[in-house]
């Protein structure tokens, strides 16, 4: 098992223009405390909302360098929310228990220790703790009894969920199926600052049961079982129980199979191809990069570089915020956004929140430190600075491959880990002019020794078009999707129609399909599409050929 740890990191460029846009976003009427209160006060989901929106205030926090300017006043909203017993929404008669609740309160745990963490108030420990023993820990007796059969639950929802009106086996439930595992995520997080047995008993009883779900059978909500995940592989790091790594491990192999598009976004359900949602892109995009740091095997690495370019990217609106598109696999060959909404396709009740906490973990995890390396995951334009070695780094990634390093080493000499996609072709690395072949690290980690002093670093390896099946087992194993590197090649569909095959030709900086003469696109380019055209902000791409 490899130990990874994070260091702060500084981005420029696109990742740095995605994540203040998100942030400035998060400043607008949606997120602030007038009417973040007033959606507590008559929203189906307690704790949802101002959860989701302080959890990405604290997060876009720590990898700006920005202020929120909404975040301390929408902690004193929280505070002043409470009911009589600490924390928000009704009071439910004793052995009901309402899973909306109980997943709204995860985020609003998670963002409470995170506002502890950088602000150290003691009333938001407070609230972490009336939420845990108040809230969660009354139901550890009835955690065995939640409704699992198809039978009990309903397959109309919308993108906003909503409570059934049903109470079975004392669970008022929800068409998001299985959002109450989505606690699961929230009670890690609270164990973790806590310590308290009691909460490791629960959240092994979740956990249990949470394992013995027909995923595929009772159609899960995908965002609610990958944040599950999130949560039992955070716990697997605490407990070191095998079992709950490999069944993590097995349960991401079922959603590549049964509940991901062919651009690697999600189904918002298993096996029912409707809309994607971009929660459900942030919790796929951590959960591998988790599972990568926990195994050290780089076909997560890999799967989070396609998550992160062509799901997460183009589910970004030009706004900041996030939002949801049609499915694209199964049925459809054209990626478009979902315009059930408005105009700008924005879920700004659930993802744009989300998007905070997203892109700061791509932040984050773009160089990591385990041992006594530093581990270049995932190549952007982005400063570097741990005390002992500080560098700038920029690149073409991943239209192209090439990077530079400018780097300055003190203390002791440092080891260096570039990563050299599978893909890769003649990969080479030039060290202060000396020039080293990268062949043999295709699929893995090149690492060089830097001595204390100043050096320039150089990776450069070629990128050619691939053409690949499909990775979801609902679609047709016949069909095609064209991939430079790990960023989808696509044909614009707004101003012609589908077709049913291409003839892609590199020309200059991008492809070119030679039987039409369109100029192809990338999944990467949706928040420059700014323009209203019919009915959506957002491009058309053909992506499944």
């Amino acid at each position: 098992m490899s130990d990874f740890a994070i260091r702060k990191n500084h981005p420029l460029g696109d990742l740095n223009r995605r994540a203040n846009l998100n942030f400035s976003r998060m400043d607008s009427q949606y997120y602030q405390p007038d009417f973040v209160r007033e959606m507590e006060t008559g929203y189906c989901w307690p704790g949802d909302w101002i959860g989701r929106a302080m959890l990405a205030d604290t997060s876009l926090q720590r990898v700006t360098g920005r202020d929120s300017g909404y975040l301390e006043a929408l902690f004193e909203t929280a505070y002043s929310l409470r009911n009589a017993r600490g924390y928000l929404g009704c009071v439910e008669v004793p052995g009901v228990f309402d899973e909306q609740q109980f997943a709204g309160h995860s985020w609003l745990l998670r963002a409470l220790i995170q506002y502890y963490s950088q602000y150290g108030d003691s009333r938001a420990l407070e609230m972490v703790q009336d939420i845990v023993y108040q809230l969660y820990l009354p139901a550890a007796g009835y955690i065995a009894q939640y409704p699992q059969s198809k039978e009990d639950r309903v397959y109309t929802g919308e993108k906003s969920g909503t409570l059934t009106g049903s109470v079975i086996d004392g669970w008022r439930i929800s068409s998001d199926t299985g959002c109450a595992f989505i606690s699961i995520d929230g009670l890690t997080d609270a164990y973790a600052l806590l310590g308290d047995p009691q909460i490791a008993t629960l959240i092994e009883r979740m956990t249990d049961v949470f394992m013995q779900i027909n995923f595929t059978g009772i159609q899960m909500q995908t965002h609610a079982s990958l944040t599950a995940c999130r949560g039992i592989m955070r716990y697997y790091k605490s407990s070191g129980e095998i079992r709950y790594l490999r069944f993590v491990e097995e349960l991401f192999r079922t959603y590549a199979d049964y509940g991901m598009t062919e651009n690697y976004a999600n189904y918002n359900w298993f096996c029912r191809p409707t809309w994607t949602e971009p929660c459900a892109i942030i919790d796929s995009y951590i959960l591998a990069m988790d599972l990568f740091k926990t195994t050290a095997q780089t076909e997560y690495l890999q799967k989070a570089h396609r998550i992160y370019y062509n799901a997460l990217c183009f589910a970004q609106r030009f706004n900041g915020g996030f939002g949801c598109d049609l499915c694209v696999g199964p049925d459809k060959t054209v990626l478009t956004a979902d315009t059930d909404s408005d105009p700008l396709c924005e879920a700004y009740w659930c993802c744009t929140m989300r998007g905070g906490e997203g892109l700061a973990s791509v932040i984050e995890n773009a160089v990591l430190e385990r041992e006594d390396a530093l581990c270049l995951t995932q190549y952007f334009d982005l400063r570097y600075d741990n005390g002992q070695v500080r560098f700038k780094e920029t690149t073409r990634f991943p239209q192209e491959g090439e990077v530079h390093l400018t780097l300055e080493v003190s203390d002791k000499p440092v080891r260096l880990d570039l990563y050299i996609p599978p893909y890769a072709e003649h990969p080479n690395v030039v060290t202060d002019g000396c020039a080293h072949k990268a062949e043999a690290a295709r699929g893995g980690f090149y690492s060089l020794i830097l001595p204390v002093g100043k050096h320039r670093v150089a990776l450069t390896f070629g990128i050619s078009l691939r053409c690949e099946p499909p990775v979801g087992k609902l679609v047709s194993q016949e069909k095609k999707i064209y991939w430079h590197g790990d960023l989808i090649v696509g044909l614009p569909v707004r101003e012609a129609p589908p077709v049913e095959a291409v003839d892609f030709r590199r020309e200059k900086e991008w492809y070119v399909d030679a039987l039409t003469g369109r100029p192809a696109g990338h999944l990467m380019d949706n928040i420059n599409s700014n323009i209203q055209k019919d009915t959506s902000f957002v491009q058309s791409l053909q992506i499944v050929f």
